[in-house]
């Protein structure tokens, strides 16, 4: 496992944890450790893995430490703020937390090999340069890290929604030597506190310990909500990349379900041609609706799909998204009957 980067990093105990405690926790298996954890990070262990048996039924991970200075110390403070660095996508919630969010950062932070694997150098040189541009907009620090973490054989093991949360806060513990806060913008809103995900309001300040803060900021709103908030912002219309799965060098492929949905929001309030990082026109658009066979999240048919039909039902595109909703429908139907027949099987098996 490595990390480089375009500043001095610096390896702690803290960022191991981070990465590996959840993979750990997958397996059953224990941590060893050849450095001692600060004990304010030592503390947070506790109500982080409550979380975690909550979320996804994990046991407790056994963690053994040297014995050294950390382990003797109880009650350690918050780290003195010396700066914070925001981990930053070029998304919604990325944009929002910069925009809107409760601490203004002093650095962004793009991390190669997450969202954009190691083996696209050329998506990554178009998002760093998009980074780049936001950050001399408001006068920040640009920084990049890069790490096969993800492509490790025991973490790549675990699915990445339930461990992205533990990759950031390891990344945000290597920048300990600059900055003592590190903000990571939240999926999902405050008034979801069940729905088990990686990097969760009640998960990533747990991560945080006697030198670096972890920060989940952002969720007051709904992510069509801060989308709508920042829309009015130039530098967004120049530099929005919500696309993760299209193999493009643009910052959006426009025709993946995230950018389908991203879209949808910004037409219905009558603003998506702003919006430079998206070239699809409004044929294209429709065309990639119907070409789409479901939209797996539920939540999102919910949030932005159905009122999108609603609001636009007399338009070809509102009925194309009609007709999406139904085959989604469909879909969800299936699933629910195949796992109601895995379950019966199971329970014929176990009787």
């Amino acid at each position: 496992m490595w990390f480089e980067a375009n500043l001095p990093l610096v390896l702690s105990s803290e960022a191991i944890v981070s990465a590996f405690l959840l993979v750990c926790a997958h397996h059953g298996r224990a941590l060893a450790l050849d450095a001692p954890l600060t004990a304010r990070f030592r503390d947070h262990l506790t109500p982080l893995q409550q979380v975690v048996r909550e979320f996804w039924g994990y046991p407790d991970v056994s963690l053994s430490e040297p014995t050294g200075e950390g382990q003797r110390l109880t009650g350690q403070l918050a780290p003195a703020f010396k700066g914070a660095a925001l981990m930053f996508s070029g998304g919604v919630d990325s944009f929002y937390s910069l925009l809107r969010g409760p601490l203004a950062p002093d650095a962004l932070v793009l991390v190669e090999g997450f969202d954009i694997s190691l083996s696209q150098p050329n998506r990554t040189n178009v998002a760093w340069a998009s980074l780049q541009a936001v950050a001399n907009h408001f006068g920040l620090t640009a920084l990049k890290v890069a790490t096969n973490l993800r492509e490790h054989t025991l973490f790549r093991s675990v699915d990445w929604g339930v461990t992205h949360g533990g990759a950031l806060a390891a990344v945000g513990h290597l920048l300990a030597s600059r900055y003592s806060h590190i903000l990571i913008s939240s999926s999902d809103p405050y008034v979801d506190p069940t729905k088990p995900w990686g990097s969760h309001f009640r998960l990533d300040p747990h991560w945080s310990s006697g030198t670096t803060s972890l920060m989940n900021v952002g969720g007051t709103h709904f992510r069509a909500e801060k989308l709508l908030e920042i829309a009015d912002e130039p530098i967004v219309h120049e530099n929005l990349r919500v696309c993760w799965e299209g193999e493009t060098t643009q910052l959006n492929c426009g025709v993946c379900e995230k950018c389908i949905r991203t879209q949808l929001v910004l037409h219905f309030a009558g603003k998506r041609e702003r919006f430079t990082t998206f070239a699809t026109t409004e044929l294209q658009l429709l065309e990639a609706v119907r070409a789409l066979p479901y939209v797996a999240n539920k939540n999102s048919v919910n949030r932005v799909y159905r009122g999108f039909a609603e609001a636009n039902r007399a338009t070809a595109l509102g009925r194309e998204v009609a007709l999406l909703i139904d085959r989604s429908n469909r879909f969800y139907r299936k699933q629910a009957l195949k796992k109601s027949a895995v379950g019966r099987i199971i329970s014929k098996l176990r009787y």
